[in-house]
């Protein structure tokens, strides 16, 4: 059976293979896990999660560190090959620590509290927004000052939006 939908969510849910359209092409083929895990491109990672994946610009610093967004610095476990790049963080990857003005390379414009977790949504010194996934008993109030960085749980993305992420062998990508 093929089921047509524009919500992502359903897609997650109810699909045991997804097919992911743009601008009438086909831009992946695979299971939930596959899309969600290791999208083919910066449009497939950006479609698929709740609250969606944050993308930001990152320079090579080194064969095995990033230097996301001129904020932080993201070690990573494969090496790096672009010069310049973007990165895909999910927002539970995010993390937000309480900082002082001089430490700080965040602003707290909102937080949404849903019961086990909050989603903190900050923006960085030089405008760009992200959204950050934090455990419910973690208290950040509106234009609090705070530090934001990352696991190394990211993506990584070329000029062109092509995922380059080290181990993707399994991706199947249309």
């Amino acid at each position: 059976m093929i089921y047509v939908t524009h919500d992502q969510v359903e897609a997650m849910t109810m699909a045991d293979h997804i097919m992911v359209l743009h601008d009438s092409k086909v831009q992946q083929i695979g299971t939930p896990a596959e899309i969600y895990k290791t999208p083919a491109n910066e449009f497939v990672a950006g479609f698929f999660g709740v609250p969606p994946i944050n993308i930001l610009y990152a320079t090579k610093i080194s064969d095995k560190a990033i230097r996301v967004n001129n904020d932080f610095q993201v070690d990573l476990d494969q090496t790096v090959t672009e010069k310049e790049l973007k990165v895909g963080i999910r927002p539970n990857e995010l993390v937000v620590e309480k900082a002082d003005e001089l430490s700080a390379n965040a602003t707290v414009q909102n937080v949404e509290f849903l019961g086990d977790e909050k989603i903190v949504y900050a923006t960085f010194s030089n405008g760009n927004e992200v959204s950050a996934i934090v455990p419910s008993d973690a208290h950040f109030d509106m234009f609090e000052n705070i530090k934001i960085s990352s696991t190394n749980n990211v993506l990584l993305f070329n000029q062109d939006g092509i995922n380059v992420t080290a181990n993707r062998e399994d991706l199947i990508n249309a």
